[in-house]
């Protein structure tokens, strides 16, 4: 009987090898890059590194445009009943449960697109990218009229620390337009029992919140049903003052004296 061989398998050697390269010894690493070095090979155009500087470029730019597209939103959304007739009792609801944002943010982006509406070079200078937000709400209180195009220039090439320091000298020390109030009103036990309970719920709704938030979300409640537009007579605390709002409050938001000299009842307690 003749034997035919059998080919030699090669499964056996090609499993040794696979084997020796795993227990070989790892190539040494590559030599640290100096920042020197670094820049050189961004600058130099190497491993797409230009368009990718060219995609970082253009997304920083329109970041001022979409947010000054999302300000012009939720300043419509403050007017009215806009806000409760989506179910949210305040901005800051809104801003966090639909658009994950916080509620700080949201308001000063509201407030940015409300002061950009009377300034359209700088307004048309943070939506093509050339003026950066921080740098828009810096100048925003000094850029009007015939000065905003300086101010606009400057704020394309400068820091927002040398704006906020040129801001001052050019307001020289002048006091915040809009100036904080003291509010105090005399309430009877009755109506203490009511805004007891309504900082109460307020406090479910808003959990880890403090007073002033819970206040506010109150008076936001308010104004969703009762809207006050700009310019309305008794716009304003100091205008619900002077048609008497809230009684036994002065006009400096202070309790009144009666004839006698007394103060209103007492039970008045501070709304900070």
């Amino acid at each position: 009987m003749e034997l035919t061989p059998r080919p030699l398998s090669t499964a056996a050697p090609t499993r040794r090898a696979a084997n020796a390269a795993a227990l070989a010894v790892p190539p040494a690493p590559p030599e640290p890059w100096a920042p020197a070095e670094l820049r050189a090979l961004v600058h130099a155009g190497e491993n797409d590194s230009d368009a990718c500087e060219r995609l970082l470029a253009q997304a920083a730019r329109v970041q001022g445009a979409l947010e000054v597209a999302v300000g012009d939103g939720l300043a419509a959304l403050c007017l009215g009943d806009r806000l409760a007739s989506l179910g949210f009792s305040c901005l800051g609801d809104y801003a966090r449960e639909a658009l994950g944002i916080g509620e700080r943010k949201a308001q000063a982006m509201a407030q940015l697109a409300r002061d950009l509406r009377s300034r359209p070079v700088l307004r048309q200078a943070v939506v093509a990218g050339e003026v950066r937000v921080r740098a828009a709400q810096t100048v925003v209180p000094v850029a009007t009229g015939d000065a905003e195009p300086g101010w606009v220039e400057r704020a394309r090439r400068e820091t927002v620390r040398a704006l906020e320091r040129a801001v001052r000298e050019a307001r020289g020390g002048a006091a915040d337009p809009e100036e904080w109030v003291r509010l105090r009103v005399a309430l009877s036990p009755s109506d203490r029992a009511i805004v007891d309970e309504a900082l109460e719920i307020a406090g479910r709704l808003l959990p880890a919140s403090r007073r002033p938030q819970r206040l506010e979300a109150m008076a936001q409640e308010y104004l969703g049903a009762f809207p006050v537009e700009a310019g309305d007579e008794g716009c304003g605390v100091a205008g619900r003052l002077s048609t008497g709002a809230f009684p036994g409050v002065g006009k400096t938001g202070r309790r009144e004296r009666d004839a006698s000299g007394a103060f209103a009842p007492s039970g008045a307690r501070s709304g900070r």
